[in-house]
Parts: structure tokens; C-alpha cells; sequence
């Protein structure tokens, strides 16, 4: 069992930064205070000069985890970055950079979010309890409500099973956690407690494609089966490595795998990694921007075509996808109209099409990603358009 950091959570901003930069720590001393139990942000507990000798000590024995990875599938992963504190897209095809979507105008540590894909937004929950729903591609958050954890206790976790039900799951870090359900359907939002986890300190929330709710034990390393009628916890199996601080778990349904965004205590540094549901195993798919120091305290997986079945556009095709000058756009109905909206939500481009077949210049756009919204015979979707 690892060390248990005593000092409450919320406490953890205001006191440990100051008391740990009064005098300047050997690099002993950053090793030991790592290997306690932190459930928030990397830059709580260590200023920015502890993080540069640490990054200089880790990154140097860990330099062949540098190289960039190319993985799986064409999924964006929604998550805010807790040491710039940063709105970020994750490429799972590419981990080499993210997206950076712009600033969280947040104070407090997002800790738990999950993709509400009919809203096309995130659902965010921070330290203290404020909800925030945050438009995909977008660093705007709406608040729109609180969720009262149990007494010390603050959310860590938040997944959506597939008929739409809402998990949470909030931790005190010295030995209660506690699993609750929201309800989102009534004006103020209501969060119940269904019941203690058992686990030391559950840090994230996640499923697989029967619902069955799983999360991981910051304090023993294991990841656990929870019942979603109890609260209760059992034992699955270690994940395989030490993780600290605040971590993310997200159902991927494109892959059908449970995936992790894991602070890595041994790489001082943050993964993708993939989650074995029936051993608890969890095997690494690559750094997220090597070399350099990210976090992220939550993860959501979501599809290119953002919650708009496909099918309803009659064979509609677009490609190249990455895009570098221009897009060929086929269906079997006429293509009514094409809209490009970049990731602060401004429409730059709107062209009516009238035709089966069509060639849109886009030269003239920057680099980045974008939402390309598509009307075919009077139905619209939308996609992730990446321009290079």
C-alpha cells in the first residue's frame, strides 16, 4: 500500500504549494512527496522548478518513451490539461501533440467529465462541486449547476451508461469513496449517494459495452468492478503501474476498449493506455506529447461523426480527411449546403451544393481541426475535419 497523503484535498492548493516552496527540496526529498497519494493536479503538490528537476530526472531515464505513437481509429478524446490548464482534443492516432482549444477559465481542478453527445458538449464537474457543460471544440463553459459529494468528499470520476443514466464517483483520498447516480432531468440537478466503494482513493470512473462500471484505486494500484445497485467494489486485477494524481477512464465504442489517460508516477508523465476489464492489466499505447509534462483529471471519448447517425445521409462520403487543399464531397441525394465552423464555434465557410458530387477549396484555411456540418436531402451531420 502506498503512502496516504493526510492533507485534505481542497486544502492541497492553498497550503502544499507554499510549504513545499519555503525551501528548496534535493531531489530525494521530490522522489518521496511523488510517492505519496495525490488525487488532484501535478502543480498542487510540486512548484515549477520541482517539476523541471523531476521532468530532468525522469525524461532522462525514460528517453526511448520519447518517440512519437500511431494508434487506433479516428477518435478524438475531450479532456482539459491540469498543468497549462488548457481545453485539449487528443488525436488517439497520433499522440506526438494535441489540440489545444484554448484556456480553462476554471480555478478549481476539473476532475471528472464525461460527452453528453446529443448536446455535442462535455458535462464537467470540479473540486468543489460546481457542473459545467462545455461545448465540444470549445474552451466555453455554461455553469449549470452543483453536485453535493459526501461530506469531504470531492468527484474524481463521471461516466454515462448507454441508456443515458449518469455515474459519479467522489473521494475524501484517506480511505472514502463513494459511488452516487445524477439526474440531470430536474432543475436543480440532483446527485444521490448509492453507496461507499470501499476503495482507499477511487480516482476515475469508466465502463464496458454491458454498463458494467469499473475505476481504479489511486491507493493499491487495482482496478475495481463497482455495482451500480450498491456502490460496492471487488477487486479485478493491478493495472501495472503507479498512478498519482488526477486520472481519466473513458468507454471507447469505437474500439470497444475502456482507456485510460494515466499520470505514469514512474515516467512522471501522462499515457494512453488500454485497460484489460477481465485481468485489470492495463498496457501503455504511447506518451501523450513526449517531452513534455502533461495531466489530464478527465477523459471522454468522442466519434468523428459527432452523435449524428451517418446513415441518415444517404451514402454521403467526404475524403481527404486530413485535408491539406481540398474536399471531395459524394452521396447518393442531392448535397444540399456544406457549413465549416472552426473550434471557437465562428462559421468560416457556407457553400450550397445542389449536386451529388461536389470540390471545395479550402486553401485558405489555417491548420487545426473543424466541424464540417453537412445537410443531405434535408438531413444534417457532423464531422471532425482535421486540415493540415
Amino acid at each position: 500500500m502506498k503512502k496516504i497523503t493526510l492533507i485534505l484535498f481542497l486544502c492541497l492548493i492553498s497550503f502544499n504549494t507554499s510549504i513545499y516552496s519555503q525551501n528548496k527540496a534535493t531531489l530525494d526529498e521530490l522522489l518521496d512527496r511523488l510517492s505519496e497519494n495525490h488525487m488532484g493536479s501535478v502543480t498542487d503538490v510540486f512548484s515549477t522548478e520541482e517539476i523541471e528537476t523531476l521532468k530532468s530526472h525522469f525524461y532522462t531515464q525514460n528517453n526511448e518513451d520519447t518517440e512519437s505513437s500511431v494508434l487506433f481509429g479516428n477518435r478524438l478524446f475531450t479532456s482539459t490539461e491540469n498543468v497549462e490548464i488548457n481545453v485539449v482534443a487528443i488525436d488517439s492516432d497520433d499522440l506526438s501533440m494535441f489540440n489545444n482549444i484554448g484556456p480553462s477559465p476554471l480555478t478549481e481542478f476539473e476532475g471528472a467529465g464525461v460527452v453528453i453527445l446529443e448536446d455535442n458538449a462535455t458535462v464537467i464537474v470540479d473540486n468543489v462541486g460546481n457542473i459545467f457543460m462545455r461545448p465540444l471544440g470549445t474552451n466555453t463553459y455554461n455553469n449549470i449547476g452543483f453536485a453535493n459529494a459526501p461530506p469531504g468528499e470531492s468527484f474524481t470520476g463521471l461516466e454515462r451508461l448507454s441508456d443515458g443514466t449518469v455515474f459519479g464517483l467522489s473521494t475524501d483520498g484517506v480511505g472514502s469513496t463513494t459511488l452516487s447516480v445524477f439526474d440531470f432531468d430536474v432543475n436543480p440537478i440532483e446527485v444521490t449517494p448509492i453507496g461507499p466503494t470501499g476503495q482507499v482513493l477511487g480516482i476515475a470512473l469508466g465502463r464496458d459495452d454491458n454498463d458494467l462500471l469499473y475505476s481504479h484505486d489511486l491507493d493499491t494500484d487495482e482496478l475495481v468492478l463497482i455495482d451500480k445497485t450498491t456502490g460496492v467494489s471487488v477487486p479485478v486485477g493491478p493495472i501495472g503501474f503507479d498512478a498519482n494524481f488526477g486520472q481519466g477512464m473513458s468507454w471507447d465504442p469505437h474500439t470497444q476498449k475502456l482507456m485510460m489517460t494515466a499520470f505514469n508516477n514512474g515516467l512522471f508523465d501522462s499515457e494512453l493506455r488500454e485497460v484489460n476489464t477481465d485481468t485489470g492489466l492495463t498496457i501503455t499505447l504511447g506518451t501523450i506529447t513526449p517531452g513534455s509534462l502533461d495531466q489530464f483529471g478527465f477523459v471522454d471519448a468522442f466519434p468523428e461523426n459527432l452523435g449524428i447517425d451517418e446513415n441518415q445521409l444517404d451514402g454521403f462520403t467526404f475524403s481527404p480527411n486530413p485535408a491539406t487543399a481540398f474536399i471531395d464531397f459524394k452521396a447518393n441525394s442531392a448535397i444540399n449546403s456544406i457549413e465549416i465552423y472552426n473550434i471557437l464555434g465562428q462559421k468560416v465557410l457556407q457553400q450550397s451544393i445542389e449536386a451529388i458530387t461536389s470540390r471545395v477549396d479550402i486553401q485558405y484555411l489555417k491548420s487545426g481541426y473543424y466541424i464540417l456540418n453537412v445537410t443531405v436531402n434535408g438531413n444534417k451531420g457532423s464531422f471532425k475535419l482535421l486540415k493540415q
